[in-house]
């Protein structure tokens, strides 16, 4: 199973050889996919699907430039509501997950696709990878959703399946065959 998902993460990520840099893939039973690209000091966010024939639809779906600007507006007013309070520090969080994980050191090399010490392990599989600009693979790992302790960091593991589960739900609202 670890080595399918490997397999058909890398044909995803095949999609993005173009652009130079770190590149983080985390999937959700090897179809829907979120992709984060880091070059130098940008980054830009990716849903992918993909169907039985490996078809890959691909869209962007944010980039750092994107979540500055709605920091800045936001922090430009002089109240806030405690809703847009809330938005605000959320934005800023989001900022510094995304930021802090693609600092290479803080992943393992090798793949687990089973952890003994599990307190929990239940839901659909779930794919993770941080590839470093030599395509050396870190942090890998090939587990049930809904796997504790978590081999990543917590709160980029709830930034990478809110963001995806947010995509895979809008997908389900239109159009199955053009989701954007």
């Amino acid at each position: 199973m670890a080595l399918e998902s490997r397999e058909k993460a890398d044909v995803v990520l095949s999609e993005f050889d173009s652009i130079p840099g770190k590149k983080m893939l985390f999937s959700i039973r090897d179809k829907d996919y979120y992709v984060i690209i880091h070059t130098e000091d940008h980054y830009k966010e990716f849903y992918i699907m993909t169907d039985s024939s490996h078809v890959v639809i691909c869209k962007e779906v944010g980039n750092d430039q994107k979540l500055d600007s709605k920091i800045n507006v936001l922090q430009s007013k002089c109240l806030l509501t405690k809703n847009k309070r809330r938005q605000l520090n959320r934005l800023q969080e989001n900022k510094k997950i995304i930021n802090s994980a693609f600092t290479i050191n803080q992943y393992r090399e090798e793949l687990i696709s089973y952890m003994l010490d599990a307190d929990v392990m239940e839901g659909p599989p779930s794919y993770f990878v941080l590839k470093d600009e030599s395509d050396k693979r870190l942090g890998e790992y090939c587990l049930s959703i809904m796997t504790f302790p978590l081999p990543i960091d917590a709160a980029l593991w709830a930034y990478l399946t809110r963001e995806l589960l947010n995509c895979i739900d809008f997908r389900e609202r239109t159009d199955y065959r053009n989701p954007f």
